[in-house]
């Protein structure tokens, strides 16, 4: 339905782009899983500034785009803990988020990954 989306290795620069994308969705389908207190901290992990510290921190990001944007993203830590998933509302349950987990997955997997990952997901997430 959705396949018309390039999905390419994110830069610092993305930083902002990634943040306006993963701030509204975790809002609305994560944060109410958290106490006032673990809102503020997740949403402020979530912020620009707090992405581009992942970057330098050796984050890796891949971002889907199509003309409209960017409408996906996964970033990995430590080439083997998947730290954000998130697809824009209008391009869920189209396969998205399995095309940016397969990007993602072997770009680890090239960087000496030998097929273990973790992750935590919200109730939301699909298996």
């Amino acid at each position: 339905m959705f396949r018309n989306h390039m999905i390419r290795l994110a830069t610092i620069d993305d930083a902002r782009v990634i943040s306006e994308l993963i701030l509204p969705l975790a809002t609305k389908f994560i944060a109410h899983e958290f106490s006032e207190e673990g809102q503020q901290n997740l949403l402020r992990s979530m912020q620009a500034e707090a992405i581009e510290s992942l970057f330098r921190a050796g984050h890796r990001y891949h971002m889907a785009e199509d003309q409209g944007g960017v409408v996906g993203v996964i970033g990995v830590r430590d080439n083997s803990h998947v730290h954000h998933l998130f697809v824009a509302e209008g391009h869920q349950r189209c396969g998205l988020a399995t095309d940016l987990w397969k990007v993602a997955r072997d770009s680890c997997m090239e960087a000496g990954n030998p097929g273990r990952f973790t992750v935590f997901s919200s109730r939301y997430a699909l298996a």
